[in-house]
């Protein structure tokens, strides 16, 4: 099932075969030369395809060079006659040796053929990546996955441009995808597809030649033109958005966040002045799981959950007129604000990061009650305070916070945006004095409490601060953590801002190890203010793949 055909016209990329060394002896051999040819999806071109016919039933190998680097294909486990195999991992503007061999049952090579495959050059849309720290000895192996979001003029982001994006360890890009429109996070499913939310109404599934494989869309969306324009084939889920976060849990259900809007009489117009209300019209979040066929699992409205006359700074926002509801009257007030959802399985619970809350909050997908808050204790009403976690020992609270995740040790990990740094009505830190950080929590679920157990990222010198986006990952084979810096924000005096609209914007993703005194293994810097100064570009979230190719290591 393909939602859009695949571009035709192949690659300005050259695929020649030399043949070499076919024996005339009996037994397993190529039946015909091999053929490569470049990807037939023009936006993904680091991709070939190999095709071969053998005489009997038998496994290939394919090895790459390039040169400077050399890397096998996986090709299966069942001996075949027909071989077709997805070529990955190419750098840019390079011609690499295909060699695809010939194994016997008794694993002697009795046929090869070498092919090569010449990759066109980076497009010109490409920023400038520069990596002013590699340290692969150190580094968690495998390749780094992150789509970029552009940001021309200084002003929104560019909804009709996507790219996703793979490098190695060097920072060289070994992989792309150029789509539109822009999508956001992809990360790898089971099945070795990658899955992506797009605009605030679709979710999409993309193998790595390019190709839409499945699609969901949100049919309740407000507004109606974006349900119309969804591709055809794409399955219809009850629901009124799909933001921020998706994920896959063991069943194959998917997890997601959308959104609902509720009338309040009396709600607090000001938050300088909780006391001054008016009517108002409130997004609160809806977490929804859904099996693949768009049929709804379970779902569960936050609004009902916690306070939803509890406020935080940029809890009155209006940014879901631009997102979804734009055609409500007297718009809409954005009080929590999810960014992120977790299914710990562990615990057969759900974690949700509430960005407006200035909360993570934990409940059980069983029963949907709550089973924990972890944040800053103001404002919270009698009904809730049994909920908050206490801190053991020194402790300093996430604020304006994202990706919040269940560790392979049982931790929490989650990117401290640090936005604000307060509760109204204490005074708000500016984003001048700003500073984000990737932070660790241990919990204790059944005592109630909370111990920060590792954090980088401090003011001071080599702070850093990225008020939206962003994330911070464990890596399950050295204990690093992957950390996206990836929403910097500088004014026209090249001072950091909170400012998210408006001045120069560009990433980072740093690798540091999990050690008292985290070291910096590598830094990737994305960044065109000095070749084009007019366009920036963000980093949403980013994964350390172990390899291009699904539960292989390189």
């Amino acid at each position: 099932f393909m939602l859009k055909n695949p571009v035709k016209s192949l690659l300005m990329a050259s695929a020649l075969f030399v043949l070499s060394g076919c024996a005339k002896q009996e037994g397993p051999r190529f039946a015909e030369p091999p053929v490569l040819s470049p990807n037939g999806n023009q936006g993904a071109p680091l991709v070939a395809i190999l095709n071969a016919q053998t005489t009997q039933p038998v496994l290939l190998n394919v090895d790459i060079s390039d040169g400077e680097r050399s890397w096998s294909v996986p090709t299966g486990e069942v001996p075949a006659t027909d071989h077709e195999v997805v070529l990955l991992g190419f750098r840019a503007a390079r011609e690499h040796a295909v060699v695809a061999s010939v194994i016997a049952p008794d694993g002697a090579v009795v046929d090869a053929a070498t092919l090569k495959f010449v990759t066109p050059a980076l497009p010109d849309y490409f920023p400038a990546i520069s990596v002013p720290v590699s340290k692969p000895e150190q580094m968690e192996p495998g390749v780094t996955l992150f789509a970029l979001m552009r940001w021309p003029d200084g002003g929104d982001t560019d909804e009709e441009f996507g790219l996703a994006v793979a490098v190695d360890e060097t920072g060289e890009v070994v992989w792309y995808r150029r789509d539109d429109p822009m999508f956001e996070d992809p990360h790898r499913l089971a099945n070795g597809n990658l899955i992506s939310i797009v605009g605030y109404n679709r979710l999409e599934e993309s193998d790595m030649i390019g190709n839409v494989v499945a699609a969901w869309h949100a049919d309740q969306h407000p507004n109606a033109e974006a349900v119309e324009h969804v591709p055809e084939g794409s399955i219809a889920v009850a629901t009124e958005t799909f933001h921020h976060d998706v994920q896959e849990m063991p069943s194959g259900n998917l997890l997601t966040l959308s959104t609902e809007l509720r009338v309040y009489p009396e709600y607090p117009a000001s938050i300088e002045d909780p006391a001054t209300t008016g009517t108002a019209n409130v997004i609160g979040d809806v977490i929804i799981e859904f099996a693949r066929d768009g049929s709804t699992v379970n779902e569960w409205r936050l609004l009902d959950m916690l306070d939803p006359l509890r406020l935080g700074y940029e809890s009155l926002g209006e940014i879901w007129d631009i997102w979804a509801y734009g055609d409500v009257e007297g718009g809409t007030r954005d009080w929590s604000h999810a960014n992120s959802v977790f299914y710990d399985e562990a615990a057969d619970s759900i974690l949700v990061s509430l960005r407006h809350q200035e909360a993570v909050i934990s409940f059980s997908r069983a029963t949907g009650e709550l089973n924990w808050i972890l944040g800053a204790h103001d404002s919270w009403g009698p009904r809730w305070q049994p909920f908050l976690l206490e801190p053991v020992g020194e402790l300093q609270w996430q604020y304006h916070q994202h990706a919040a995740e269940v560790t392979p040790s049982g931790t929490i990990i989650i990117f401290d945006n640090g936005n604000f740094r307060a509760l109204p009505p204490a005074q708000a830190m500016t984003g001048a004095e700003a500073y984000s950080r990737a932070v660790e929590y241990l919990i204790d679920a059944e005592a109630k409490t909370v111990e920060q157990v590792w954090s980088y990222g401090a003011p001071g010198e080599g702070a850093f601060f990225s008020p939206f986006i962003s994330e911070a990952d464990r890596l399950p084979v050295t204990g690093n953590v992957l950390i996206t810096d990836g929403g910097r924000v500088e004014d026209e005096s090249g001072a950091q801002t909170d400012q998210i609209v408006g001045g120069n914007h560009w990433a980072r993703i740093v690798e540091v190890t999990r050690s008292e005194d985290p070291e910096v293994v590598f830094e990737l810097v994305v960044d065109s203010s000095d070749h084009e100064p007019d366009i920036g570009w963000a980093v949403y979230r980013s994964d350390r793949l172990p390899s291009l190719y699904a539960n292989r290591l390189p």
